[in-house]
């Protein structure tokens, strides 16, 4: 006899129940309605059969609960147009969003927020931006395209204290990308040039024009205002609640988050510039999340309470020199000092696994990248290249000034090593230890990031001579590279101002065909390396350390400090 389902089972599996246990097996009775087929006239007949059933979990409950995350440095402002130095990075992340996000390879992997699709014209002058609708500012207010007009003036104005950093991104062959609404969700972006990288270029988080408005604050004072100083308005999944000088930034959920409930009901950022304090805070508990340097994995690997994260960021570390320095200004001196330095041993030292020596002024991840061996570790050819410059050995075993332009004679060679981080520390250290024994007179000194910033006016009055930095991962396009190397750029801290190099990253910004682009950019990053503005030390691997409750969840928008493991929205607790 062939038996075939016919209707549905009648009775419920009411005793099942949800839990986030491992379900026990249950045998249970139900009657089913089978054809019997073979007869004289096919039958409906109910039969009971015996079936084992597992009941099916419920899903875990992510919502709620309190991240704390140990931070290094205190925060100078909240702005997103505004600083980026630090720690205010990962916090305004959490609150705040641009248009766009980019992925590895610009435009064609641009990941939408808060524009929702876009097109360009023919030309590729003209750039058609549709807004996301739906979404609100946190306290309510609609989300416009006057908020992204507002937003590109003001970055473009020179009186925006503080901007200076992002407003080179708004530019393209000095001319500023006009910004015009065609309605309330979506604008246009004219370029005089093409520019295929501009939804990259602009991906600085737009800022609330109706809360600077309603408030009567201009661009000069945007600085100054509560918004930059205690909190303010984002799209962003949290809010500033809270902000304790020194001690902590409390974010809690946004209400009007367009992207929906987040996960957590706050995130605090603890203020804790000892690394060594933040990994005795992660072991009790204290704190469930920071990022640690790879000297200090082995104080962590073992404990089974905590989860040691790797993620390749392709952060590339350097030295960075004041060229406007007399002693600094000879490329053959900027040489001479890179090659004392022994940097295979320095990264043995300082990453232990987890870096890479730097060998082009590139990431590896940019198409232009090319690996070369040009500068070995070879004390006696840098005192050659010392000796070349005007330098003579003094009797003290410090090289002393006798035609060195710029320098008076029977100057000695000293240089002052800035630490503006406690990570920052033993590449210093090492740095000294190899310029010594060149017979260079290098010191050390501690200093807040936010006071070495106000003593060098933001970049603008440069009196630092060495201090040590990165650039991140910023995609395949090397031609935002011009951050570190044209005058007056994002990152150009160095007083760098090289015109062919300047004239080669303009062109490669505004050259379409990928091969014609990477083909300046080598011609570019050759002149860039030859001169070293800058001195490339290695590529690093962050090292971060959570506790084992934490999880956190891949998003498609990864920004940042936050999105190495997914969006902030995203991250939650194990209870």
């Amino acid at each position: 006899m062939k038996k075939v389902q016919f209707l549905f089972v009648f009775v419920m599996l009411a005793t099942l129940l949800a839990s986030c246990a491992t379900p026990t097996p249950e045998t249970i009775t139900v009657i089913e309605t089978v054809m019997v087929e073979g007869t004289p006239v096919v039958q409906e007949v109910q039969v009971e059969v015996e079936k084992v059933v597992t009941a099916t979990p419920a899903e875990v409950d992510k919502y709620g609960g309190t991240f704390t995350w140990g931070v290094g440095d205190e925060v100078p402002g909240f702005s997103p147009i505004l600083n980026n130095w630090g720690t205010e990075i990962v916090i305004f992340q959490t609150t705040s969003q641009p248009l766009t996000w980019g992925g590895e390879n610009f435009p064609s992997d641009v990941v939408p927020i808060l524009a929702e699709s876009w097109e360009r014209s023919e030309d590729g002058l003209v750039w058609t931006i549709h807004l996301r609708q739906g979404v609100t500012w946190s306290d309510g207010v609609a989300f416009t395209a006057d908020d992204v007009l507002f937003t590109a003036a003001a970055i473009q104005d020179e009186t925006t204290t503080g901007a200076e950093w992002v407003r080179g991104r708004y530019f393209v062959n000095d001319v500023p990308f006009k910004f015009e609404k065609v309605d309330d969700y979506t604008l246009t972006i004219t370029t005089d040039a093409p520019v295929p990288t501009l939804l990259n270029d602009i991906c600085a988080c737009i800022v609330p024009k109706h809360y600077f408005e309603e408030n009567g604050i201009a661009n000069a004072d945007m600085k100054a205002s509560e918004f930059n100083t205690t909190k303010n308005i984002g799209t962003g999944p949290f809010v500033i609640s809270e902000y304790r000088q020194s001690e902590a930034v409390i974010v809690t959920a946004n209400e009007n988050y367009w992207g929906g409930k987040p996960y957590l009901d706050s995130i605090v950022f603890r203020l804790m510039p000892d690394v060594q304090s933040r990994i005795v805070a992660l072991q009790s508990g204290e704190i469930d999340f920071t990022g640690i340097s790879p000297q200090y994995v082995s104080e962590l690997i073992d404990n089974p309470n905590i989860n040691i994260f790797t993620k390749v960021v392709d952060m590339q570390y350097h030295l960075r020199l004041n060229t406007s320095k007399p002693m600094l200004a000879d490329k053959r001196t900027r040489q001479a000092l890179f090659i004392a330095m022994d940097r295979q041993a320095m990264v043995q030292t300082l990453k232990q696994g987890y870096g890479a020596v730097a060998d082009s002024p590139y990431n590896p991840a940019v198409s232009a990248y090319e690996a070369t061996t040009t500068y070995g570790y070879d004390v006696e050819q840098a005192k050659a290249l010392l000796t070349e410059v005007g330098w003579v050995m003094g009797s003290d075993g410090i090289w002393t000034a006798e035609t060195v332009e710029g320098v008076a004679p029977g100057t000695k060679f000293s240089l002052v090593l800035d630490v503006l981080y406690d990570e920052d520390e033993a590449v210093m250290v090492l740095t000294q230890s190899y310029w010594k024994a060149l017979g260079i007179d290098a010191t050390i000194r501690q200093i807040d990031p936010n006071v070495w910033a106000e003593e060098n006016n933001g970049m603008i009055d440069k009196k630092y001579d060495v201090y040590y930095s990165g650039i991140g991962y910023i995609g395949s396009n090397g031609a935002n590279y011009n951050w570190l190397v044209a005058n007056g750029a994002l990152d150009n801290d160095m007083s760098y101002n090289n015109e062919t190099v300047i004239d080669l990253f303009n062109q490669a910004k505004t050259t379409e065909d990928p091969a014609a682009r990477d083909a300046l950019l080598k011609e570019a990053g050759a002149i860039v390396w030859d001169e070293l503005p800058y001195l490339p030390i290695f590529y690093d691997k962050r090292v971060y350390a959570a506790n084992k409750n934490v999880h956190f969840e891949e998003a498609d928008w990864q920004v940042g400090m936050v999105g190495i493991f997914g969006a902030p929205d995203k991250i939650w607790i194990e209870k």
